[in-house]
């Protein structure tokens, strides 16, 4: 089963030293300075009569001495570089991930992507002093790429694109399947727990289920609205879909046991771990928390603009959201815990770390800052160019986070930066971590996925 077979690595990863802690001072090369000349012995005048030749004799040799001090002296300075200087690793071009036809177990599973070349591997250069990273670039999309999710035993990821077409990959970035049936950009990806079903939502209102083996999707007709969000409960049971109404499809019969209006778009929905609460946050900065059979149960207040960020704790303790400020919430009672201040401009996105003991937060002042589940600050992370889009915890505690200046930054699990890497140059949007490797993918405001190890 899937299960049981352990991720192929997509590419070597080139590594270097390991990273120096974050406080250290640069390290420089120091050297003995150079020991001075003894001054000549003093010469006996020269006779009168041969003044002139022992004064041409004289400028020869200081002109030669100097053109001789001159020349070694560019000679050492080509031979010594500066020891200063921080070498790089120049960009390794490695061999193309084999891609075109599907295999031979998923060429009747539908419609297929182009033949040619659709993954490309690559190196990206980083300083010496950090780990490099590799990455696999997701060919076919003809327009951008908001979202990618991970099937829950990491063997797939599916990317979704605005051009109407969902593209389902292996790990390795080998296509599996292209998925064509909506009529306009793909808006939301949910996998149901179990990994079996793949549900799709549009702006054309329609909501797909899609299986591995299967050629046609089955449809579950709508209202016409843009489907803004989709997630399946924990348990397996039930898809919720919201657009200007929220849905519940009952998984198997795949019909709509139940319709909650709502007076706003749906910018983030996340489930509750313990399958309890479905938060539902929206514009302008509308954050509902609603039981697992669809009664709303309150209405959290406090947030300054649309939410764009959810993230329960793992333990189902806690609630953190982001809607231009920070807010965490207590998942019994839903008061509000703490507001985390420190932030100079909008906060775009929160997630919790997998022990939840701490949560991260990304904003647009271009830094990272860790907090402690009180809202106690723990360290701010510096160093991103421009706005930080998102931040995401891998499996191994590492922290990623990705800014509109198409930079990527790795965090130790104390703060340090362990690695970081630039994608192709059109602006990080989405962040998704591998559930069983250190894989995450990287969703662009272009048509170009990637894959990073």
């Amino acid at each position: 089963s899937p299960n049981e077979q352990p991720t192929r690595r997509i590419d070597q990863t080139i590594t270097s030293i390991p990273p120096p802690p974050l406080a250290a001072p640069p390290t420089t090369t120091a050297s003995l300075p150079p020991r001075p000349l003894a001054p000549p012995p003093a010469a006996a005048p020269a006779p009168p009569g041969n003044r002139r030749l022992v004064i041409g004799l004289a400028s020869a040799v200081v002109t030669l001495l100097i053109l001789l001090g001159i020349g070694g002296v560019l000679y050492a300075n080509r031979a010594q570089p500066d020891s200063t200087t921080t070498p790089t690793i120049a960009p390794t071009v490695v061999a193309a991930v084999p891609s075109g036809a599907p295999t031979a177990s998923s060429a009747s599973a539908g419609p297929t992507a182009p033949s040619g070349p659709t993954a490309t591997a690559y190196v990206a250069p980083t300083p010496a002093s950090l780990v490099s990273r590799t990455a696999i670039q997701l060919g076919g999309h003809t327009d951008r790429v908001p979202l990618s999710l991970w099937s829950p035993n990491g063997t797939f990821l599916v990317t979704a694109s605005e051009d109407g077409t969902a593209r389902w990959w292996r790990s390795d970035g080998q296509p599996v399947r292209l998925l064509a049936s909506h009529t306009g950009g793909v808006r939301a990806l949910a996998w149901s727990p179990d990994g079996q079903y793949l549900a799709t939502g549009g702006y054309d209102g329609e909501v797909f289920i899609w299986q591995e083996k299967q050629n046609d999707p089955i449809r579950v007709t709508g209202n016409g609205d843009t489907i803004d969000a989709l997630a399946w409960s924990p348990d397996g049971k039930q898809l919720i879909a919201a657009s200007t109404v929220l849905r519940s499809i009952q998984a198997g019969t795949w019909t709509v046991s139940k319709t909650v209006e709502r007076d706003e778009s749906t910018t983030s929905m996340v489930w509750s771990p313990d399958g309890r609460l479905l938060a539902v946050g929206g514009s302008p900065g509308s954050l509902k928390v609603y039981a697992n059979n669809g009664d709303s149960v309150t209405t959290l207040v406090g947030h300054t603009a649309d939410i764009t960020s959810l993230s329960w704790s793992p333990d189902s303790a806690r609630l953190a959201s982001a809607g231009g400020n920070v807010l965490i919430w207590d998942a019994k009672t839903l008061q509000r815990i703490a507001e985390p201040r420190g932030h100079t401009d909008q906060v775009t996105s929160v997630a919790w770390s997998r022990d939840s003991k701490l949560v991260a937060t990304g904003a647009a002042d271009s830094t990272v800052r860790l907090w402690q589940p009180d809202g106690t600050p723990v360290r701010t992370l510096a160093g991103h160019e421009l706005g930080v889009v998102q931040v995401a915890w891998l499996r191994d505690g590492t922290l990623v986070s990705g800014d509109s200046a198409s930079l990527l930054r790795w965090w130790s699990t104390d703060g340090i930066l362990a690695s970081q890497a630039k994608t192709s140059g059109c602006g990080v949007i989405q962040l998704a971590p591998a559930p069983v490797d250190l894989l995450v993918a990287v969703s662009q405001d272009c048509e170009s996925p990637q894959i990073w190890r």
